[in-house]
């Protein structure tokens, strides 16, 4: 009797042993570990930009039907929208967050004009943007200034560049405007034409033809250097360059303008003014032809770090 009792006891354990480690059917035996969200390193924090600054932007950006607009750090796309509305032909806005890329997708859907967009996540420093004819930022100091030396090497000229809130230190802006009614600041350049070095050029006018050598340097938008028409030689002065179209007069002329196109190594355009005999044609190319040459400054210093982000 006793070890029937015994016995008893251990089936009994055996059994209750048996229920408390069989998992139930159609529960899992033990949640498995999810893996960790793969963080997303910005550079700048999504901080939408207003519509009033959104209206301004594009319209400082001149937006043509020949345009192809990109905007950098895109968020929910509402600029690479606007400027398809405002009648860019293409417009590409890029960012790093997926969300925000959904997002923009979105916008763009509801607004009609996914033929004519697309989002995409790429790294602004390292992807090819020379198709760009307008581009929008609202990035960071730092973020603006590491981008400045593909903008002015690769950029065409006369691409416009407009920035939300943040300049890019010594490369002047065209217009700095205020907008209202939350005070924000947009910046707004043109790339400019490389012209840096010696050029060759020939003035035919109401005195006859004259060999005109133009010594120039450039510091991003701002010209300066000599000039030699026949036997005289002259500074550059009151240079302005913008995009393709530079003009200057010369130290010993005042009062002549010379209004010059640049395309690639060549140039040409007229000199007006009675020191020009009323107006003459110029036109000429560039000693080296289309060597490599940089419309930045020579030395540049590197950002130091990135402040904090609005």
């Amino acid at each position: 009797m006793l070890k029937r009792n015994l016995l008893g006891c251990v089936v009994a354990m055996a059994v209750a042993m048996s229920v408390a480690w069989t998992p139930v059917r159609g529960q899992a035996e033990a949640p498995a570990t999810e893996a960790p969200a793969k963080e997303i390193k910005k550079d700048v924090p999504y901080v939408p930009t207003p519509e009033p600054v959104v209206a301004k932007m594009t319209e400082l950006a001149k937006v043509t039907p020949q345009d192809v607009a990109y905007d950098f750090g895109c968020g929910d796309g509402r600029l690479v929208i606007a400027a398809v509305k405002a009648g860019a032909k293409r417009g590409l806005g890029v960012d790093i967050d997926p969300q925000r890329i959904k997002e923009a997708n979105e916008n763009a859907k509801a607004a009609g004009v996914t033929e004519k967009v697309e989002f995409k996540e790429a790294d602004l420093f390292t992807m090819d943007f020379k198709d760009a004819t307008v581009l929008t930022m609202y990035l960071l100091p730092s973020v603006n200034m590491k981008l400045r030396p593909k903008i002015l090497d690769e950029m065409k000229p006369g691409s416009r560049v407009v920035s939300h809130a943040f300049d890019m230190e010594d490369w002047e802006p065209e217009q700095e405007v205020t907008v209202e009614p939350g005070g924000q600041t947009v910046y707004m350049w043109t790339v400019p034409a490389k012209v840096e070095g010696a050029w060759n050029v020939k003035i035919k006018g109401g005195e006859g033809e004259k060999d005109a050598t133009l010594n120039l340097k450039q510091n991003i938008n701002k010209v300066t250097g000599t000039a030699k028409v026949g036997d005289q030689e002259a500074q550059i002065a009151d240079a302005k360059l913008i995009g393709d179209q530079l003009t200057f007069a010369l130290s010993d002329q005042p009062d002549v303008k010379y209004t010059c196109k640049i395309d690639g190594s060549n140039i040409s355009g007229t000199a007006k003014g009675n020191g020009a005999a009323g107006e003459a044609q110029l036109a000429g190319s560039k000693q080296g032809g289309d060597a490599q040459q940089s419309a930045q400054p020579k030395q540049q210093d590197k950002p130091q770090g990135q402040p904090a982000a609005q």
